[in-house]
């Protein structure tokens, strides 16, 4: 992976005080290009290789949003323009906290059982007081996603109580 200009660590210092010398590209996927900063505390900087403005708009806005209720969900971090967004040489930039962790291990059923319910609480969060999911909700637990319009159906099986286990 290609190492981050030292113009852009400039622009991520003007906009969000974050004083780095060092980075470390992180794998992200093919959607965007991630680095990990050495500041402190430790940032990560996203480049969206495939995703607009708008849209890095509005995963920031859901990210704060569910911030609110889910004590999992980071939120990006806000710039000295008030903005979480910004276009870099024609790509949007987004900047959050580093979170050290690892992958999910695919094979442990406890992992798989809380990220299920994980991905509940979050469905739930992002309803509407109806119960009705209000909009689109993109998460991604592993590579290939969820994504698209929830049906009712799908809404009410979000909204159940999250499951325990049989003694």
């Amino acid at each position: 992976m290609e190492t981050l200009p030292q113009r852009l660590l400039v622009e991520v210092r003007h906009r969000y005080g974050v004083n780095a010398v060092d980075t470390e590209a992180i794998h992200g996927g093919s959607a965007s290009k991630l680095w990990r900063l050495d500041s402190e505390p430790a940032v990560v900087l996203r480049l969206s290789q495939y995703y607009g403005l708008q849209d890095q708009q509005r995963s920031c806005r859901i990210a704060a949003e569910l911030a609110r209720s889910v004590a999992e969900v980071i939120p990006a971090i806000v710039g000295s323009d008030g903005e979480s967004v910004f276009v870099w040489n024609g790509r949007p930039i987004t900047l959050w906290p580093f979170v050290q962790g690892r992958s999910l291990d695919r094979q442990n059923r406890d992992e798989l059982r809380r990220a299920g319910d994980l991905l509940a609480r979050l469905h739930r969060a992002s309803s509407g007081p109806t119960g009705r999911a209000s909009g689109r909700l993109v998460v991604r637990i592993t590579g290939r996603g969820c994504r698209g319009q929830r049906s009712g159906a799908t809404a009410s099986w979000a909204a159940r109580p999250p499951a325990t286990r049989a003694a």
